[in-house]
């Protein structure tokens, strides 16, 4: 997908890039693209492509991933998970 945001503020890419690296089950690929061909049966979200948008209030970005694996099966185990850790 290509996914673009509109944000109140404006973004400071570096930052943005930053909670990508540090976000769970997220890969950010800073300078290489990654296509659905590439994945080979990942359980995580490729973000790759980050740039401004139309302006610093908004950001352009490819997401790529598996999802049957990632919307369904994945997800449903980490969300169990999370509520398991949370009680």
């Amino acid at each position: 997908e290509t996914i673009y945001c509109e944000f109140e503020k404006e973004i400071n890419l570096t930052k943005a890039e930053e909670v990508l690296n540090n976000m769970e089950s997220v890969v950010y690929l800073k300078e290489d693209i990654i296509t659905p061909l590439e994945l080979d049966k990942a359980n995580d979200s490729y973000v790759c492509r980050l740039r401004y948008g139309v302006d610093k209030h908004s950001l352009n970005f490819w997401n790529v991933g598996d999802n049957i694996r990632i919307g369904a099966a994945v997800n449903a185990v980490r969300i169990l998970k999370k509520m398991q850790d949370a009680k």
